[in-house]
């Protein structure tokens, strides 16, 4: 009887290795599955508000600019100074358009300038992208000593400009510091 033992062990263990590999791969399906669901979710929402939808389809080798490049463009009703949004909240707003793609300057480009305020506290704010290696996040401008903000505090744009929705998702405050004198603390916002 344990003549074969070996041989079916060594196609035993083939077998489980070929199982994980499976189950890796449809963990993978599944993951993909729920976010394609949560984008065709988002899709249909706007597409019934007279909005459209775009995929990526490039991102900026450039380290001096923050920006990806999308696959609509002029053809399909973009313009300049559109807002960009997604699931998650603001992506960036289109800086450059063509017939049938268009580029987009993210929220974290050190050129993104965007009226904010926190929801807990209704404070109103300015956040400028970090355009950093180190740091792709925003920073708040003028932020006053006695404003009331705190590190996990939720960042919406102000609809100030008519470029953002009110409202919608810009991040959350990361760490807050104030120094012993001046007029303005500084925080961090993580997109």
């Amino acid at each position: 009887a344990l003549l074969n033992v070996n041989e079916d062990n060594q196609r035993l263990e083939r077998e489980n290795q070929e199982l994980r590999l499976e189950m890796v791969a449809m963990e993978e399906y599944k993951i993909e599955a729920e976010r394609l669901r949560k984008e065709l979710n988002m899709h249909e929402a706007l597409a019934e508000q007279g909005r459209l939808t775009a995929q990526v389809i490039g991102i900026s080798p450039s380290p001096l600019f923050r920006s990806i490049r999308i696959d609509a463009g002029t053809m399909d009703g973009v313009e300049l100074g559109q807002a960009v949004l997604s699931a998650q909240g603001l992506v960036g707003r289109v800086a450059a358009t063509s017939w049938k793609h268009s580029d987009v300057m993210l929220i974290v480009d050190a050129n993104s300038s965007i009226d904010v305020f926190i929801q807990r506290s209704r404070v109103r704010a300015r956040v400028r992208g970090a355009g950093k290696d180190d740091n792709v996040g925003l920073d708040f401008e003028y932020l006053t000593r006695t404003a009331d903000i705190e590190p996990g505090d939720t960042v919406l744009a102000s609809g100030l400009g008519g470029i953002f929705p009110k409202g919608f998702l810009l991040g959350r405050v990361l760490k807050v510091e104030s120094r012993a004198f001046g007029l303005h603390q500084q925080a961090v916002v993580e997109p």
